[in-house]
């Protein structure tokens, strides 16, 4: 299913039937309640925001993302609010500040397993296991937003030319 791979729904099969999980907000079932079959893709008119949303490997945590004039995320743990919508951003010295008006040009979701060999650890190996949300960005840069049964993390990267110097970061955690 291409809904399932993209990360906008979830198949949970039952013994009888086949429960289907809307996992992003932005997405809303169509049809009549018992008969919805369609799924739609919204998004506010008013700021021009888009919302995503990505859970951990054991669905205890979500990660929900806004972008619009600011880009903010938020935290639910077992449907308990932990982190309430709060901006991220970077300054750089150029005056651009990502984050601020986030176009976002394609989110790719990503369900990761590997491990790697730890240094001066008190394990030789350590797992990585997360589902990971890929925001790439109108002006060269994107945020990468990992989820893990025990916590979640996030990262800007950029892919500009040359050297950029950071002036300043915008890290709530309200």
């Amino acid at each position: 299913n291409k809904l399932q791979v993209k990360g906008i729904v979830r198949l949970d099969p039952l013994p009888d039937k086949t429960y289907v999980r809307l996992l992003r907000h932005d997405f809303s079932f169509l049809a009549k309640k018992r008969q919805r079959k369609f799924i739609k893709h919204s998004r506010s008119k008013t700021q021009k925001s888009k919302n995503y949303e990505v859970t951990s490997p054991d669905g205890a945590i979500i990660l929900k993302v806004t972008s619009g004039t600011k880009l903010q995320w938020s935290v639910q743990h077992k449907g308990r609010e932990i982190i309430v919508p709060s901006s991220i951003s970077l300054a750089l010295q150029t005056g651009e500040v990502l984050g601020d008006n986030a176009e976002v040009i394609s989110a790719k979701p990503e369900s990761i397993n590997t491990s790697f060999d730890a240094i001066n650890y008190r394990k030789r190996i350590v797992s990585d296991v997360c589902n990971q949300l890929n925001l790439k960005c109108n002006g060269d840069y994107g945020i990468i937003f990992r989820v893990y049964n025990d916590a979640v993390a996030y990262r800007f990267y950029t892919i500009k030319k040359g050297e950029i110097i950071i002036k300043n970061e915008e890290a709530n955690f309200n």
